[in-house]
């Protein structure tokens, strides 16, 4: 026993550089820049750009334009975001059941899933900017964090599917990335404001999730492939 766990020690430190994860004679620009790596961080930063956004900024919106109070306009985003978790648990479940079944390859489902999020999503934030009732716009923000959930069991799991055994390096730099629109966004939102004015400001700042969140979908439908996280081979 103790010479089989030794064996395995000995695949371990073949695997890795000394002293990092990283894959044996791959560097971190090397990692950074690979197309698979690129992807996962394109999609994850997308989504979490919704994700964050609204969470940081849909009750200062409510407060401010739609004239809700603070507890009305926090309510509404807890219904909102139970929402999401519905669709996203769902959407697992039902990948799964895809799958399984052969009726989509998994990396098509991967993107169909997240497409099916994203893009729907997208488009909702960037018409709240130009709906007058305040009964439009908080439903079209409901659904659009409801809908972005669909999206997670696409990106998230493809991840995990092309990471292979470097799965804990490529989701850790994935999800650190995912938490930067968590502190852009609402300085974003904050310049907005100051240069363009409230209303204006806030049709900027959800006309600017939109257009993140299609070209995150742009950038996972033609660049996610199959190709499996490694090293470039020696030429």
């Amino acid at each position: 026993e103790d010479s089989h766990e030794e064996e395995e020690d000995d695949d371990d430190d073949d695997n890795h550089d000394d002293g990092t994860l990283l894959p044996k004679g791959m560097s971190w620009c090397s990692f950074l820049t690979h197309p698979t790596t690129r992807v996962c961080l394109a999609g994850s930063w997308a989504y979490c750009w919704i994700f964050y956004t609204m969470l940081s900024e849909y009750p200062s919106y409510a407060s401010s334009v739609l004239n809700m109070s603070v507890r009305k306009a926090g309510a509404s985003a807890v219904g909102a975001y139970m929402l999401l978790w519905g669709t996203t648990t769902c959407t697992g479940w039902i990948s799964d059941c895809i799958i399984a079944r052969n009726l989509l390859s998994r990396l098509h489902t991967r993107k169909a899933t997240y497409l099916a999020g994203m893009l729907p999503a997208s488009a909702m934030l960037a018409s709240v900017g130009y709906v007058e009732s305040a009964d439009s716009a908080i439903v079209l923000i409901t659904l659009a964090i409801g809908i972005a959930g669909v999206s997670f069991s696409g990106v998230w799991t493809h991840v995990l599917d092309v990471s292979g055994e470097h799965s804990a390096l490529l989701y850790a730099t994935a999800n650190v990335s995912a938490t930067v629109p968590g502190f852009v966004s609402p300085l974003l939102v904050g310049l907005f404001l100051d240069v363009f004015g409230e209303r204006q400001g806030w049709r900027l700042m959800f006309l600017t999730s939109g257009f993140v969140g299609c070209v995150g979908s742009a950038i996972f439908a033609f660049g996610a492939t199959s190709m499996v996280l490694a090293a470039p081979s020696p030429s």
